[in-house]
C-alpha cells in the first residue's frame, strides 16, 4: 500500500499575485543552496551579479522545492509506491493532485501541469521528464532557462539589444535577457522565506527531502542526449 506524506496548506494565491513561485525565489538567491563554482563543474551566473554556483545542483535543488511548495500548498499529496522493471523492485515517490497550483508562472504549476490521475505514472522523474520535453545536451540549463523565462513574464527581466554583430548576432539573436535587479532586489525578503522553509524541511524530514533531490536529479538526467558512439 502506498504511504501518504501530506503536507500543510497554505494561503492560496490569486493569479493577479505578482510575487514569483517559490523556486523562482529561490532561484534569485541560488548561492544559499547551491555550491560555488569549482574547476571542472559547469557555472551559472546567477542574476545581478550575486555569484556563479554549480548548475547541476542548482537545477535539482530547485525542481526538489517546487515539488515540496506543491505539498506546502496542498496541491499534491507525496506518496510512495513500487514499481517493477525487468524483475527489479524501485521505490518511488508519486504526486497524487488534491488542490490547485500557485496561480503564477513557475516550476511548480508547470510540474502540476504534469501529473496524471495514474500514480504509477506520476512519479517524480515522471513529471519532470514531461515538463523538460525532449532531450537535449544540458537539461539542467533548459530547467534553469524555464525559470528565467517564467520571471520574464512576470517583468523581472527584459529583452535589450545584445550589442552582437551580424554574424554572431544571426546566431544567437539580436537580443538578450537582461535582469531587473531593482525589482529583484525587493523579492530578497520572500526568498529568504522560502530557503529557511526548505531548511526547516530537510531538518524536520532529511529523508524525504534527499529523495526528493535524487529524483529530481534523475528526472533532468533522463532527458540527457545521448551521443552517438560512432
Amino acid at each position: 500500500m502506498a504511504s501518504t506524506t501530506p503536507g500543510p496548506t497554505t494561503t492560496q494565491a490569486t493569479p493577479a499575485d505578482s510575487r514569483p513561485s517559490p523556486s523562482s525565489l529561490a532561484f534569485i538567491l541560488g548561492d544559499r543552496i547551491a555550491p560555488p563554482d569549482k574547476a571542472l563543474s559547469v557555472g551559472y551566473e546567477l542574476p545581478c551579479g550575486a555569484a556563479k554556483v554549480q548548475l547541476k545542483p542548482l537545477a535539482r535543488l530547485l525542481v526538489a522545492i517546487a515539488v515540496w511548495q506543491l505539498r506546502e500548498r496542498g496541491a499534491v499529496a507525496l506518496e510512495r509506491f513500487e514499481r517493477k522493471r525487468l524483475f527489479i523492485k524501485q521505490q518511488k515517490i508519486g504526486l497524487r493532485r488534491t488542490g490547485e497550483g500557485f496561480g503564477v508562472p513557475g516550476l511548480e504549476d508547470a510540474l502540476l501541469a504534469q501529473v496524471t490521475s495514474d500514480l504509477q505514472k506520476s512519479s517524480v522523474e515522471d513529471v519532470v521528464f514531461r515538463l523538460l520535453g525532449q532531450d537535449s545536451h544540458m537539461p539542467e540549463g533548459v530547467i534553469l532557462d524555464t525559470i528565467v523565462g517564467f520571471l520574464a513574464q512576470q517583468g523581472y527581466y527584459r529583452d535589450v539589444d545584445a550589442g552582437r554583430g551580424a554574424i554572431s548576432g544571426a546566431i544567437l539573436g539580436r537580443q538578450k535577457r537582461q535582469p531587473d535587479c531593482e525589482r529583484m532586489a525587493g523579492l530578497r525578503g520572500s526568498g529568504e522565506q522560502v530557503i529557511a522553509g526548505w531548511s526547516a524541511f530537510q531538518q524536520s524530514e532529511p529523508e524525504l527531502a534527499a529523495e526528493l533531490v535524487k529524483a529530481a536529479e534523475n528526472g533532468i538526467s533522463s532527458r540527457q542526449e545521448q551521443r552517438d558512439s560512432d
